[in-house]
């Protein structure tokens, strides 16, 4: 079970000891960690990946850089912000809002009103849309107004799949309108989930010739209009992953 990072940055100890206390009786898939000034909050992020942080109002009014400093950090630039105000602030929320700021909790509060917005602003549920596999010796076909194209999956998920194909000059009018197969091909796991609905979502040249020219593409394509039955199908072929690959 993957366990929720969260970052506690405050200057006040007592606060920090008490957010702790509640996120652990209230979530047995959660870590803390600590900061008490903003030098070791960027410390901290710098090379530790935090799927949530609750940070001072202070530290961000007085600081217009916080956020975009706090974000620049490659591992970080993802993670949910939930800013802690003291009450009656109202100008303090709309600079924060301007500054980037996810969610905002008024002291005093309750264990009860932390947990909600933890999960609203970081809930595993959501992860399980974005994880994405490999899966060797796994295929997608491509089937357009153009006829059928063989192309190579490189990952699955929930929402869609990235593939590899060999360029060709009839590529784009397939995209307009396109359906997509994907077959497995494991000996202890093997089916098809056939013409699935999709909607090109993003292109990229994976490699040229020596003329110069563009040899293959990498397409991202998103599932959509999927029946009860596909979604069954998908998730019966993430659930295969799950156990037996690593996420990429």
């Amino acid at each position: 079970m993957r366990l929720r990072r969260i970052l506690v940055a405050h200057h006040v100890r007592i606060f920090r000891n008490m957010v702790k206390h509640y996120v652990l009786s209230e979530f047995s898939d959660a870590v803390v960690v600590e900061a008490s000034t903003d030098d070791k909050a960027f410390e901290k992020i710098e090379n530790q990946h935090f799927d949530l942080a609750l940070v001072d109002a202070d530290s961000v009014s007085s600081n217009p850089a916080f956020l975009d400093n706090f974000r620049a950090r490659s591992v970080n630039r993802t993670v949910a912000l939930i800013g802690i105000i003291s009450p009656d602030s109202p100008e303090t929320v709309q600079c924060l809002t301007r500054a980037g700021m996810d969610y905002f909790l008024q002291i005093p509060f309750l264990s009860n009103a932390l947990k909600e917005l933890v999960n609203k602003a970081c809930n595993p549920r959501n992860w399980r849309i974005n994880e994405r596999f490999y899966i060797p010796d796994a295929g997608v076909i491509l089937h357009g107004g153009q006829g059928d194209v063989m192309a190579k999956l490189i990952n699955i998920s929930k929402g869609g799949v990235l593939c590899e194909v060999a360029f060709s000059d009839n590529l784009p009018q397939m995209f307009k309108e396109m359906e997509a197969t994907i077959t497995i091909s494991e000996s202890e796991f093997s089916f098809e989930i056939k013409r699935l609905t999709c909607r090109l979502s993003r292109l990229n040249i994976s490699n040229w010739t020596a003329e110069g020219e563009a040899g293959g593409m990498r397409i991202t394509l998103l599932f959509s209009d999927l029946s009860v039955q596909a979604e069954a199908l998908i998730d019966q072929a993430l659930g295969f992953a799950r156990e037996k690959y690593s996420r990429v």
